[in-house]
């Protein structure tokens, strides 16, 4: 796929090779610095497909006004300084304030980025994909400095009764399907939100704020919901509070897979991620194992890990699926040497299918 720049003389003035699944605004300030025409560029228009907020904030600093023409830009969601009641013409499409704070405590290491760019010791191309790659499961198990906050993750609400919410009626039966029952319910409600916890820790760059579990809120009608069956003793429903009491422990345990089915006797490899939260390191025993609805163990595979203090790591461990078709459970379980809490669980539920022959 070829990117195109062309000028308001209506000729081209830098042409790139890009791979097509990238976004084009990826590319813009490749062309903008690195053409080798006489134009002096100023100011630059693209489409919707052309702007990112990485774009937006390296123009200025480079030297470029910027100017896409957004689609549907109703929309979208303006970061300003100071409060929304200071725009009031751009009011009705103001998220949020800006963190400016931040902004001024980073600003050589932008200016440093700004200026990498410009004398052509980096490619602007190679920088937005770096920055648009952060927090992305392609480096989980990596530190960052700048931890960003993920705001009442887990929209999976029920009621106390074991009832959906309105926000939650059309999801649950699609998918449970005709095992829609309240216990059904309750149970993966709980293992997916323990299963997204483990995901965002595993992550080590985000600080995350469950939805408003001890929030005393559950009408019929409503949309959102806490997670007690019994408010006066505030006792939580029991599956959510065994799922996150393991999701929400020092050593953190995250298996990596999510597919519901599995054919009899696959061998699969499993990528498990484990983090240490605690300011003293670990060491153990990590197992990856089957167990059938009787809970025997029917296949297993176990190794030894070593965490620094506040460390994480990644291993990966080969298990062959079982041969009788049903349902299984997929753990896997991190047992420190010389911990009082115990072990540290990840489970997925899994039905094992006949293979074709």
């Amino acid at each position: 796929m070829f990117y195109t720049h062309v000028s308001d003389q209506y000729g081209p003035f830098h042409t790139n090779v890009i791979h097509s699944p990238i976004r084009d605004a990826t590319y813009v300030l490749d062309g903008l610095l690195h053409h080798e025409s006489e134009l002096h560029i100023e100011e630059h228009y693209t489409d919707t497909a052309g702007f990112t907020d990485h774009v937006f904030a390296l123009c200025p600093l480079i030297g470029f006004r910027f100017a896409p023409r957004i689609r549907d830009l109703a929309d979208k969601r303006l970061y300003v300084p100071g409060k929304a009641n200071q725009w009031p013409a751009l009011e009705s499409m103001i998220g949020r304030s800006l963190n400016v704070k931040l902004i001024e405590q980073t600003f050589d290491e932008i200016r440093r980025l700004a200026a990498s760019i410009k004398q052509g010791h980096v490619t602007a191309s190679l920088i937005l994909r770096k920055l648009s790659s952060y927090g992305t499961v392609d480096n989980p198990v990596t530190k960052s400095n700048h931890t960003k906050i993920l705001n009442e993750y887990g929209w999976l609400w029920l009621n106390r009764d074991g009832s959906p919410t309105l926000l939650t009626k059309n999801l649950f039966p699609k998918l449970l399907g005709h095992d829609d029952s309240i216990d059904s319910r309750r149970v993966l409600s709980a293992r997916l939100l323990a299963g997204e916890t483990e995901f965002w820790r595993a992550y080590r760059r985000y600080s995350a704020v469950l939805h408003f579990v001890y929030l005393s809120s559950s009408e019929r009608g409503g949309f959102t919901s806490d997670n007690f069956v019994n408010l006066r003793t505030l006792e939580l429903e029991r599956h959510f509070a065994a799922a996150m009491e393991q999701a929400f422990k020092p050593l953190g345990v995250y298996l990596n897979f999510w597919h519901s089915t599995l054919p009899s006797e696959e061998v699969r490899n499993y990528e498990i991620y484990l983090v240490n939260d605690d300011d003293r390191p670990k060491a153990g025993r990590l197992r990856l194992s089957f167990t059938d609805a009787l809970g025997n163990e029917v296949a297993g595979q176990e190794m030894p890990f070593s965490l620094a203090a506040l460390g994480a790591q990644s291993y990966n461990a080969s298990l062959k699926a079982p041969s009788p078709p049903g349902p299984y459970t997929l753990a896997a379980v991190a047992c420190p040497d010389d911990d009082r809490a115990g072990p540290t669980i990840s489970s997925r539920l899994v039905l094992i299918k006949a293979s074709a022959h």
